[in-house]
């Protein structure tokens, strides 16, 4: 498979996350398949040349006189799409990956656009100083938005915001970011607190200024009381002296220092107002840091409240009320910090660009319909439904028939290749399963950092012998595509175990009436298998509330 990356920022840049993802994300790619990178250069200065990142730079051409904004992006983006045409005829990619706005204008006619939205603009700007040349950014990235044939995205934060704001009928899929690991490490002060924001000093995304006005909430005796050392560590808006007198450090670090400075604090602030991810709070995980973020931001795909990070208000009373009790408390802390390195230790560049590679796949096999399907509005609606809804009663239910069918089944099929779809978390769940089974929930992320859907199986055609759904199918948005689906990973036999009509979920989206519905599902997908069959299954154990019937494809 051929990627075309294409990026308007360098990935000599080490400010700022789209340079170390255009470097890290595609030096990782090409493990997997071909990457060519071309570099937009949209800056005054020079153009730099080529180097082992980027394979190609262009660099807009001004042939007409444009008198609006509108004008000249339509202008450089024909310009742009004149210089690349030769690359496309010649390499023939398979896949077009638009790393940010400023990119996308050239290819929004083409059919196989992957599109990564890194910061919405709409939530940039919160419609604060909207300008002509703001306004054009924003319909861009509309269009990018609404006409690629798939959104990337980095969070089911930002997923909400798109189809709020920009279009409900996109399909948008979140997959992990990366960090390297090896790079973050330890080194503490024995004898002092370092506390310390980082990133970029802006106040309606980053909410940098609700840390300084904390800070000097919490005064001076707080600070030598504690022991406190208090830094700021970025660039950005100009921040007044008189705002500095508690912070011993207000520098822009990168590369080596940037790393020891992570290494040296213990607390991590992140008053963000949103953020399309949040790199910053998994590198504060990753270097034993205490993690104080705001919640349902962003952040929420790693920084789990009262597990890998104290959560906070992004009002400077807030901030200040929480770094009290964990600067007074700080060692009842060390378990939510050992949990926040260990899931640190998770997001690596090899896991996002597999997830990425994942995806293009499905594209280049002629799969878009299964994806947009299967991530769309009423996916991400359903799997808040799930989270609110989902209690200890229902995850008893679902466990009690999960491992009925388990303590059937294994002793049939453990020198098989199985399957087995359920719902909910999974921890403790695969104890004594044979490595050849694959246990997979629909509502949490796999091990590539992705959420399986029933509609949109990442598997390859007839890979697995038995493929058996547990409690999953409750939660299926478009039964036809689904079963579909499973039909055309399985080799010899599906089984699917349902809710019987006299019980119901707060959180499922469907439900199987009569045993004729799955007659007429069969029909209506035109699939030449066998119609299903209720053959006696003797599980001990078999929750009353639940019904099943298999598929026999062998016959």
């Amino acid at each position: 498979m051929k990627v075309l990356f294409i990026t308007s920022e360098h990935p000599s840049r080490l400010y700022g996350g789209l340079g170390t993802f255009t470097r890290e994300f595609t030096r990782t790619l090409k493990q997997y398949c071909t990457v060519v990178t071309v570099y937009f250069h949209y800056s005054q200065e020079p153009m730099p040349p080529r180097d082992e990142y980027i394979d190609y730079v262009f660099q807009p051409a001004f042939s007409f006189d444009a008198f609006n904004i509108e004008s000249r992006l339509l202008e450089n983006a024909a310009n742009l799409r004149s210089q690349i045409d030769p690359i496309l005829q010649t390499y023939k990619p398979d896949i077009i990956h638009c790393n940010d706005r400023l990119t996308f204008l050239p290819f929004r006619f083409e059919p196989n656009v992957a599109y990564s939205s890194h910061l919405l603009f709409a939530d940039l700007l919160s419609l604060q100083g909207m300008n002509d040349i703001y306004y054009q950014e924003f319909k861009t990235e509309r269009c990018a938005i609404s006409r690629s044939a798939i959104v990337i995205i980095y969070s089911s934060f930002v997923a909400e915001r798109i189809f709020s704001q920009y279009n409900p009928k996109v399909s948008s899929v979140v997959v992990p970011l990366g960090i390297n690991n090896k790079n973050y490490y330890a080194e503490k002060d024995p004898k002092n607190i370092h506390i310390a924001y980082f990133g970029r000093f802006e106040n309606v995304q980053k909410g940098f200024l609700n840390f300084i006005q904390a800070v000097a909430l919490l005064e001076k005796e707080f600070k030598e009381q504690n022991k406190v050392i208090f830094s700021l560590y970025g660039k950005g808006s100009e921040i007044p002296s008189a705002y500095l007198d508690l912070f011993e450090n207000c520098i822009h670090l990168e590369g080596e220092a940037l790393y020891s400075a992570y290494a040296k604090t213990d607390i991590v602030v992140m008053p963000s107002n949103y953020e399309p991810f949040g790199l910053v709070g998994l590198e504060a995980m990753a270097s034993h840091c205490l993690l104080l973020c705001t919640e349902h931001q962003g952040m929420d795909e790693y920084a789990v409240p009262g597990k890998t990070c104290v959560t906070i208000k992004s009002d400077p009373h807030s901030i200040a009320k929480t770094i009290k009790e964990v600067v007074r408390n700080y060692n009842a802390y060390q378990d939510i910090i050992e949990n926040g390195y260990q899931e640190s230790l998770k997001w690596t560049w090899q896991r996002s660009a597999w997830a990425h590679y994942t995806l293009f796949k499905q594209i280049h096999k002629n799969r878009l319909p299964y994806l947009q399907m299967a991530y769309n509005a009423s996916f991400y609606k359903s799997l808040q439904q799930f989270k609110t809804t989902f209690n200890n009663s229902d995850a008893d239910k679902v466990k009690e028939l999960l491992y009925s069918v388990l303590s059937y089944n294994i002793p049939l099929y453990k020198d098989k290749k199985v399957l087995l779809l359920t719902v909910g978390e999974l921890e403790n769940s695969s104890e004594g399963i044979p490595e050849n089974w694959e246990l997979c929930s629909v509502t949490t992320k796999n091990k590539d950092g992705l959420y399986s859907r029933l509609e949109s199986l990442m598997y390859e055609d007839n890979t697995f012998a038995y493929v058996f759904v547990v409690g999953a199918w409750e939660w299926v948005i478009n039964p036809e595509i689904a079963l579909k689906e499973l039909y055309r990973i399985v080799i010899n036999k599906l089984y699917i175990f349902y809710l019987k009509p006299s019980k119901q979920f707060a959180w499922q989206t469907i439900q199987m009436e009569h045993s004729e519905d799955w007659n007429v599902l069969q029909n209506a997908i035109h699939y030449p298998w066998q119609g299903p069959s209720y053959e006696g299954l003797d599980i001990k154990g078999l929750p009353d509330c639940y019904n099943y019937l298999i598929w026999n494809k062998e016959g």
